[in-house]
């Protein structure tokens, strides 16, 4: 998403420079004149719109187990057994596949180590564990273990 993102600002500011500031139909009221100003705000829209719609959207699709059951159920006909369900999660491709799938995501990331079958927790990975329990405490979400 970021490459996307990235990829997507030279286009963005060649319609800044060759689109007229009215585009054609817009009043003179709602046209500004600071380019600057007309970049940044662009800019934050644009961003907005990315980081806050788009890419939520794609967790949403990607990543949400939850989202996916759902998928699972109807592709099944609306009736599926909570076995079935799990040896079928993500397509047909299983539970143990989701796991194994956000497992080697967050040690790709660096935020764990496998050392045999166990995981150990880098320091990255304690300070986002600790700052995901607080934003959890401060938005009053379901608590989890303390591990401060």
């Amino acid at each position: 998403m970021l490459k996307v993102y990235f990829c997507s600002m030279p286009p963005l500011l060649l319609l800044l420079v060759y689109v007229p500031a009215d585009f054609w139909i817009l009043p003179e009221g709602l046209i500004e004149r600071n380019a600057i100003l007309d970049w940044a705000f662009s800019l934050f829209t644009f961003s907005a719109s990315v980081f806050g719609g788009w890419l939520q959207l794609y967790n949403l699709a990607d990543r949400g187990m939850s989202l996916r059951i759902l998928i699972d159920v109807l592709e099944t006909g609306g009736v599926v057994s909570v076995g079935g369900l799990s040896r079928n999660y993500g397509g047909g491709r299983g539970i143990q596949w989701m796991y194994e799938k956000r497992l080697a995501d967050i040690e790709r990331l660096g935020l764990v180590s496998r050392q045999g079958d166990d995981l150990a927790l880098s320091a990255k990975g304690e300070r986002n564990a600790k700052l995901i329990i607080r934003l959890r405490r401060f938005y009053s979400l379901a608590p989890s273990r303390d591990l401060e």
